[in-house]
């Protein structure tokens, strides 16, 4: 079963604003048990429980932090919580980036009337973090077979190995990409037609419903 990517979407815009109204130690729980169902449902459980082990490292050194505070655990422990408050959102954009295609996202968003530019925006941005990974790993390789070392003791100096050629590649993928673009119409001021069915279904219903009243619950009960 899959859901459809507004779900997600919805998911990572209402779980910021939710946080924008602290308050209630509930609310944190909710979204990460909205997305858990979510990843269950979608048969995802060897990535949920990569995300459940996470967590626990998280709530680990949360629960250490507050053993000790006078050195340096409360700033610590600040950024663990902040940190624990995103892991739901980073569970729903892994189904954004992993197991939907370009052409599936675009056209769940053209129901919306959204702004071509930033539908077509949005959708690079998503599609070019595994491609982020795997320039990653390119330039790994090339520091190791050239013997660059890659050290903490020059972190600054190492860091430049990594992002000049990043810098270059971004330049190089971003040509390709307009062109890929133009080829496909994507200046026609017509709209689209698609491959993919992305019509909403009763759960996606649901579970945009669910997430919506949660929130409006949480910013109530204060």
């Amino acid at each position: 079963m899959r859901v459809n990517p507004l779900v997600a979407f919805l998911f990572n815009m209402i779980l910021p604003i939710g946080l924008m109204f602290p308050g209630n130690h509930y609310q944190h729980y909710f979204f990460l048990s909205v997305a858990s169902i979510i990843l269950l449902i979608t048969s995802k459980l060897v990535r949920l429980m990569k995300f459940a082990a996470a967590y626990g490292i998280f709530f680990g050194l949360s629960i250490l932090a507050d053993y000790y505070p006078n050195y340096g655990g409360q700033f610590f422990l600040i950024f663990i919580v902040y940190s624990m408050q995103f892991i739901p959102c980073l569970m729903m954009a892994s189904l954004l980036i992993k197991d939907y295609s370009a052409g599936e996202i675009i056209s769940s968003l053209e129901p919306l009337r959204l702004p071509k530019s930033f539908v077509v925006s949005l959708t690079i941005l998503l599609r070019y973090i595994p491609t982020f990974r795997r320039e990653f790993s390119y330039i790994k390789e090339a520091m190791r077979l050239r013997n660059v070392p890659y050290t903490i003791r020059r972190p600054v100096k190492s860091f430049e190995f990594f992002l000049v050629p990043q810098l270059f590649r971004c330049a190089i993928l971003a040509e390709e990409i307009t062109s890929a673009g133009l080829v496909k119409g994507i200046t026609n001021p017509v709209r689209r037609s698609s491959y993919y069915d992305m019509r909403m279904g009763a759960v996606d219903y649901i579970l945009c419903l669910i997430l919506i009243l949660g929130l409006v619950v949480f910013i109530w009960w204060r």
